[in-house]
């Protein structure tokens, strides 16, 4: 539909310059003559063909509104399913990552933005060629001295918007500075720290002066662009000179009428602005089409493998000889890591940060294969279990938790939406993990709401451990890894002492760089630099005098 209106566009253009060249030429032969009734069918035909060419825009509009619905409808519903499949190295990759973050930028907005463009195009081009075959009627010479006034309007229109790409491309950095410094004032947190350091006129120093080198080579590189403009505008008056020099001669010979000339002359100047107009927008179309590419790049990212190997009989979980270095590097993260977990078993692992102790758990829910050795759930390799079974068998609170801006009700039941109208049983979820101060479970949390509640990080870490529990089937294997990151040490303390008291003869993993959680655990599994240095109770690997000896020594003055 949109190419037939780009088509239409391009016959009226040509249309115009017809019915205007025989409305003057009725209008000069009825002269000193009795009425022509040609002259009010050609003037009829003129405004209606001009009321069509003003009001295509609008037509086009309504054109767009109908794709941009249905591509709303279909390419959002694509990119999601995508993300249902896409495996998990796919998002730590840093080259895929910014392939994600660019499928996330109004990927509609761009198809559209693209299609009119080429629509456009089309449309130019066409009346472009319509346009010149009029011009051939009329003398050989002007197709010859459109085509090169056209190349070279072109070529200059290419080097000025040349220059201003390169320059928009050379300042990323510069406005990714701005953006985070204008970020730093826009941030309650960042906001309140530099009032107290009374730094906020400093940031604003130095976002000036970024903003100042900006702007001054912006006037630079226009100054140099409008150069080529000035030529292109040049190139102009001598493609209308020489038109106008032909089309003087071809009417004084008796060869052309004054509606053709009238026309022809009106004509030049459309036509190499057309001209310029598709050299701009292909311009413009090659830029934009780059952005598009990683729509492809997106959908052709690897799914995750087809497992389905069934149901673990338990969650007994057994490392063997593990070693694992992430997609794209060198350092061996897990080194020959070997041990068991028994279902029912309570188990800490503990080590300081980068050890590996995060990673471990990415491997045990199947997020990444072991580059060497074996992971297993009841015996089951977990590289061949779905990812439904082992979300329905592992519940964890990872370190970095999302915030969902949802009502309370809904943060709790995300996992088991079926029960969102149990009030009861939210209630208990969130009074398990301490969580107050908010009466109604349909307050809406986050930022998006008028009247929404705005958490503190240890309100949204209770919450998020509320909602692993209140998902939990009593029979799935727990995993908090940092689950008091944002806590103190006595709230801390508290934390793992409620989280213990109600998984109690469950299956159930505590992964922290602090010890509070050590000592009430059935074993602790220690880690330094990738490798399992200890494995023991509290009182085994106090009495050993190793690694976690030193580390509990260090640390229990905070408690």
């Amino acid at each position: 539909m949109k190419i037939l209106a780009a088509v239409m566009s391009a016959a009226l253009t040509a249309a115009n310059l017809v019915i205007l060249q025989k409305l003057i030429d009725s209008i000069v032969a009825a002269s000193g003559r009795n009425f022509s009734f040609q002259i009010p069918v050609w003037a009829v035909l003129l405004v209606t063909s001009e009321f069509l060419s003003s009001n295509r825009n609008h037509f086009g509009t309504l054109i767009d509104l109908s794709l941009e619905r249905g591509l709303n409808r279909y390419l959002p519903e694509r990119i999601v399913e995508k993300c249902r499949t896409i495996s998990y190295a796919s998002f730590e990759n840093k080259e895929k990552q910014d392939i994600l973050k660019r499928v996330n930028e109004q990927p509609v907005a761009k198809i559209m933005y693209i299609f009119n463009l080429a629509c456009a195009v089309l449309s130019d081009l066409l009346s472009v060629f319509s346009l010149t075959f009029l011009f051939l009627t009329i003398s050989l010479l002007l197709p010859v001295f459109f085509a090169a006034a056209m190349l070279l309007v072109a070529r200059l229109t290419f080097l000025a918007s040349g220059l201003m790409e390169d320059l928009f491309f050379e300042q990323t950095v510069s406005e990714r500075k701005m953006e985070y410094f204008r970020s730093l004032f826009l941030d309650r947190h960042s906001l309140a720290e530099l009032k107290f350091f009374h730094a906020i006129d400093h940031i604003k120093g130095r976002w000036e002066k970024c903003a100042d080198s900006v702007l001054r080579d912006r006037l630079a590189a226009t100054m140099r662009s409008q150069r080529y403009f000035a030529m292109s505008c040049g190139v102009l008056v001598i493609w209308v000179a020489l038109v106008t020099a032909v089309l003087i001669g071809r009417l004084s010979g008796g060869h052309i009428t004054i509606g053709v000339f009238v026309s022809m002359v009106s004509s030049s100047f459309t036509v190499l602005d057309l001209g310029n107009q598709i050299a701009r927008n292909l311009a413009d179309f090659s830029r934009k089409a780059l952005e598009v590419r990683y729509l492809k790049l997106f959908f052709n990212l690897p799914d995750e493998e087809n497992r389905d190997a069934g149901i673990p009989k338990n969650t007994c979980i057994e490392f063997r000889h593990v070693s694992f270095q992430y997609p794209g590097t060198e350092r061996m993260v897990l080194k020959d890591v070997s041990f068991r977990i028994e279902p029912g078993e309570s188990v800490a692992i503990v080590g300081e940060n980068g050890a590996g102790k995060s990673t471990l758990i990415k491997l045990l829910c199947g997020l990444y294969p072991p580059t060497q050795g074996s992971v297993t759930i009841g015996g089951m390799e977990v590289s061949r279990i779905s990812q439904e079974v082992l979300s329905r068998i592992i519940r964890v609170v990872f370190q970095d938790f999302q915030d969902y801006w949802f009502s309370l009700r809904e943060n709790v039941t995300l996992g088991n939406r079926e029960l969102k109208h149990h009030d009861t049983e939210i209630r208990e979820a969130l009074e398990n993990v301490n969580f107050s101060g908010i009466a109604s479970l349909d307050m809406p949390l986050g930022k998006l709401e008028e009247h929404a509640a705005d958490l503190s990080r240890g309100q949204w870490q209770r919450l998020a451990i509320a909602r692993a529990c209140f998902a939990d089937n009593k029979q799935s294997l727990m995993i908090f890894d940092e689950p008091s990151a944002s806590l103190d040490p006595i709230a801390e303390s508290r934390m793992y002492a409620m989280i213990y008291g109600l998984l109690k003869g469950r299956s159930c993993i505590l992964i922290s760089h602090r010890l509070a959680s050590a000592k009430m655990a059935d074993r602790i599994l220690v880690f330094k630099q990738g490798m399992l240095s200890e494995d023991g109770t509290h009182e085994e690997l106090i009495k050993q005098g190793g690694d976690y000896c030193k580390m509990w020594s260090a640390q229990s003055s905070w408690y």
